[in-house]
């Protein structure tokens, strides 16, 4: 048995579009999620196949509560994330998850 406990952090942006006094179209872009936040973008890795501590993880899809979510499509480019892997045959994963969860955050690179 083998599952996965993810910590993701995630919103939209868009496009607008406005009318100039002379009735032109003027498109006006949002800044990116990243942008708002005054972080720089990195393009999401395509060809990764990392599985080991801090490697860059491939693409993979979760069935959660709220359906399917999958990394790629959810890559903002500047969230960071922090997988716990738990399998019942080994005690470190249980005792990390049964730790202080805000000194592991406040640990972490």
């Amino acid at each position: 048995m083998f599952s996965l406990s993810l910590i993701v952090g995630l919103l939209a942006c868009g496009t607008t579009e406005k009318s100039t006094d002379t009735g032109e179209a003027q498109v006006e872009i949002e800044p990116t999620y990243c942008e708002n936040l005054g972080l720089p973008e990195q393009a999401f890795v395509e060809e990764a196949s990392g599985s080991g501590y801090g490697s860059i993880s491939e693409d993979f899809t979760l069935s959660t509560t709220e359906g399917q979510w999958t990394l790629s499509e959810n890559w903002t480019g500047c969230d960071s994330y922090l997988f716990f892997n738990h399998h019942p045959d080994y005690e470190y994963p249980a005792q990390i998850w049964n730790s202080d969860f805000e000194d592991l955050l406040n640990a972490t690179p």
